[in-house]
């Protein structure tokens, strides 16, 4: 498309930009996460705030049922759930100190 659109640009540039990535993500996502299982084992989002939290809740409906599985969000207030996930899934000393540390060092450090 390179028509003569003048000083603002194509019309509906943003309607268009945004169906093409909803459209790649619906399309590639499914082929992805079936080709590629373990591209991802388990993805920990550490200490986030509630905005992020609220961010990642609405558009977990978006991601396939698989990848959603493996994605594992823990705000600063679930800290020992935190902990108790991560020490089911690896040996304690893997785990890095700043992640065994307090809340109230993990508030210092930031």
């Amino acid at each position: 498309d390179y028509g003569d659109y003048g000083l603002h640009g194509p019309p509906h540039w943003y309607h268009r930009v945004l169906q093409g990535l909803w459209l790649s993500v619906k399309h590639i996502g499914p082929i992805a996460d079936k080709n590629y299982p373990e591209t991802l084992g388990v993805l920990y989002a550490c200490r986030v705030g509630r905005g992020v939290e609220r961010l990642f809740s609405s558009i977990r409906p978006l991601v396939p049922a698989g990848t959603r599985n493996k994605i594992k969000v823990h705000s600063l207030a679930s800290e020992t759930e935190l902990l108790e996930t991560l020490r089911g899934a690896m040996a304690s000393e893997c785990i890095p100190d700043f992640l065994m540390a307090g809340e109230d060092q993990a508030k210092a450090a930031s």
